[in-house]
């Protein structure tokens, strides 16, 4: 057999990067080849990405291979991705290599492989002066070459530098090689490149291409869906995003993208601010597996509305739309005894969208405005003026009833959410402007609030202003919110930075929990902390120059994921300036505080996706369980004996 190779062997600048201190070594190389065998009729590829000995202390490589031909430049005849091993402090430098291969031969044609390099950090390295932890850099500022595609290395949370704590870490894409090769005429003169007696008798015939392959049918299913929009109790927060191809295509490149319908969910977001939240993806790209199927999860944002998942493999597209909504809300209709305000100057929720609820707290504000109207006003007509007003409730289907014309998570209207709670005036003067009866109607109206399942009243709203927050649950406690570690990510974002996370961002960051999260609740929470550390110690954070009374709130809002409570807004206000005063950085000794805090701690480790602690076994009963012959199952903290043969039997035991 006589077969052809050519190789690429790419040693250009964009993959070799040297560190800052121009130390020796410290380079990354990367390998495209491609190559032919004529008479078996096959071609070959190969790429590949390795590390000197000083890059090794910090990454792994890792690359991408691609083998197409002239016919097609988007859907390859074969690809791969592989990832190498670095452990130079026992001589293992292992190099990710991926071969391709295809029997697509054709005389003439031209066939190229195509290499995308990247290396992967995977020790944490402790560069920034935080308050509890340092932050996850990349020493040899890959990050600034060609970006990666994670982004910078500001702010990035982590343990400190351990030569023995091993965690996978950001990728960072170096650039890409690439080489071709045509292969020989099989007929007529010479081939090309072959001996004088490499040719067949006859002319040659015009080379006739393989048509480009039809593209795959590709399906997308969301499961579960409705969806409930984070920060929601009661349900399901997270779905599995399945992609398929019909017919079954193994290792494809998938691409997913996420589009929230415009005005959907009761936002009109022409008047918003900035972009429509539309949750995050695990995984926004990949490849599909032997079935032709790949999955990644979805999380969802706390805006309600309607989102399309939109996937695209081999030239071909699919998609599936559904819905993150609170469902069972109905729309408050006006009443003879209660007047509906509150979307008159507000257009990014206009009329017909903020007075929505469940069927329970509607019926209830109606029942209490004929309660009102008869205790007050008997048989008589009841002025315009001085009918209850029913200001904000919920949106149609429901999520966060966002304020001041942005899409944020944190501030006011977190209660709006399920339709269970609505802001209510009385006895408003014909401009609206609230005006206090006498102090016996107070009492009496709060006492009709309360005998229709009303469990909030005024003095709740700690103001003096009649502007009451009611919440019908007629005696069942609201359930917990199942947060798991994506919708932490999100709301964190949205406390400190206020603004959605990027994808990168979102998954980097998932990176840190989820690996946390599989060494048990300790490490999560410490994970939990660096994050925290980092969105309030980065430079996005200093440019908000928040107030300290805006400080206060951003803690609890980022640490605790609540708003402030009077009492420990108050006290806490009073502890930063009174350090302040006294020449300490009040800021990082309230922060660190709040990261210690027993109630943060209890919020990490409720994430429903965080297993459970290993229970604490008693040592005297292991002991006891030893001296006894039995075994000792220390997942249980249980003893085990194993039959006494001699029981039974004694004639056995001589």
């Amino acid at each position: 057999m006589k077969a052809s190779l050519l190789f690429a062997f790419v040693l250009a600048s964009s993959l070799m990067i040297a560190s800052p201190q121009q130390a020796t070594g410290q380079y990354v190389y990367g390998l495209s080849a491609v190559g032919y065998a004529q008479d078996t009729r096959e071609i070959f590829g190969e790429s590949a990405t390795w590390v000197d000995y000083y890059v090794a202390y910090y990454y792994d490589p890792e690359v991408l291979g691609e083998l197409y031909w002239q016919f097609s430049n988007e859907d390859p005849l074969d690809s791969g991705y592989a990832r190498g091993f670095s452990a130079p402090e026992y001589g293992i430098l292992i190099p990710a290599i991926v071969y391709t291969y295809s029997r697509s031969y054709l005389p003439a044609t031209t066939y190229t492989t195509y290499s995308t390099h990247f290396v992967r950090a995977y020790y944490y390295y402790s560069y920034c002066s935080g308050f509890f932890s340092g932050c996850y850099a990349d020493p040899y500022g890959f990050s600034r070459f060609n970006g990666g595609i994670f982004g910078g290395n500001y702010g990035w949370p982590g343990f400190a530098y351990d030569p023995y704590f091993r965690a996978s870490g950001r990728r960072y894409t170096l650039g890409t090689t690439q080489v071709s090769i045509t292969t020989p005429l099989d007929c007529g003169a010479a081939a090309s490149g072959g001996s004088s007696t490499e040719s067949t008798n006859g002319p040659c015939p015009t080379p006739t291409p393989t048509p480009t392959p039809t593209p795959p049918v590709v399906t997308v299913e969301v499961n579960p869906s409705p969806l409930l929009p984070s920060g929601v109790p009661g349900g399901t927060n997270t779905a599995t995003v399945t992609v398929r191809t019909f017919p079954a295509v193994a290792n494809r490149a998938v691409v997913l993208t996420r589009q929230g319908l415009a005005n959907s969910g009761g936002h009109i977001d022409g008047h918003h601010t900035g972009a429509r939240p539309t949750g995050s993806l695990r995984r926004a790209q990949g490849m599909t597996d032997a079935s032709g199927e790949f999955q990644t999860t979805y999380t969802p944002s706390h805006i309600s509305g309607i989102v399309t998942i939109e996937a695209a493999v081999a030239g071909a597209r699919g998609s599936d739309t559904f819905t993150v909504q609170v469902p069972g809300l109905q729309e408050l209709l006006p009443g003879n005894n209660y007047v509906l305000i509150g979307f008159a100057n507000t257009p990014e929720h206009p009329e017909g969208t903020n007075h929505w609820g469940a069927a329970a707290a509607n019926n209830g504000l109606r029942q209490i405005a004929d309660d009102y109207k008869a205790e007050f006003y008997g048989q008589n007509p009841i002025p315009e003026n001085r009918k209850l007003h029913y200001n904000d409730q919920s949106l149609p289907l429901g999520g966060k009833f966002d304020l001041a014309h942005r899409w944020s998570n944190a501030g006011p209207h977190r209660e709006h959410r399920v339709g269970i709670n609505c802001d209510v005036r009385c006895c408003a003067d014909p401009g609206f402007v609230p005006h206090t009866p006498p102090d016996d109607r107070w009492a009496r109206l709060n006492q009709l609030f309360f005998n229709r399942g009303s469990t909030r009243t005024r003095d709740e709203t700690n103001t003096a202003d009649p502007h009451w927050h009611l919440r019908f649950e007629f005696g069942q406690q609201q359930a917990a919110i199942d947060r798991n570690a994506g919708n932490f990510v999100n709301e964190v974002f949205w406390a400190v930075l206020d603004r959605q996370a990027l994808d990168s961002e979102w998954q980097e960051r998932m990176d840190v929990l989820e690996n946390a999260q599989s060494q048990g609740q300790a490490l999560t929470i410490d994970a939990a902390k660096g994050i925290m550390c980092a969105l309030f110690n980065s430079i996005e954070y200093g440019l908000r120059n928040r107030s300290d009374e805006d400080f206060i709130t951003d803690l609890y809002e980022g640490f605790l994921l609540r708003e402030p409570d009077q009492g420990g807004y108050d006290f806490w206000l009073f502890r930063l300036r009174d350090d302040n005063s006294q020449g300490l950085n009040g800021r990082e000794r309230i922060a660190r505080a709040f990261a210690e805090s027993q109630e943060f701690a209890d919020l990490i480790s409720g994430f429903v996706d965080t297993p459970p602690p290993a229970p604490t076994c008693d040592p005297s009963q292991e002991q006891t369980c030893y001296d006894q012959g039995g075994t000792w199952d220390p997942d249980t903290c249980s003893c085990t004996y194993d039959p006494d043969p001699c029981g039974n039997k004694p004639s056995l035991c001589y």
